[in-house]
């Protein structure tokens, strides 16, 4: 079982999933962040779960029914969240 720990990006990140999508509508905020939080706590499990990207040896996982993409880094027993970022974002800039 790996460690998981969320960058300071990442974190900001959630914040600014849920600060777009609370004022619409709060219930589906939580569902996502919720269904964000589920698919990153997998990875404790299965770390290598995600293809292997180029971008500094990051791997990419997908949050199933969300558009939604999660850029992760695998070192030893530790998974660090580096960014999520919505799939339109040009997040591989």
């Amino acid at each position: 079982m790996s460690h998981l720990r969320w960058s300071v990006p990442a974190r900001a990140d959630l914040r600014r999933i849920r600060s777009f999508l609370e004022p619409r509508d709060p219930d589906a905020a939580a569902h996502v962040i919720g269904a964000i939080i589920d698919r990153v706590e997998q990875l404790r499990n299965f770390p290598f779960s995600g293809p292997p990207l180029e971008i500094a040896a990051s791997r990419k996982l997908t949050v199933g029914g969300f558009p939604y993409v999660i850029l992760y880094a695998v070192t030893d027993r530790v998974v660090t969240i580096l960014r999520v970022h919505h799939a339109a974002e040009d997040w591989q800039a």
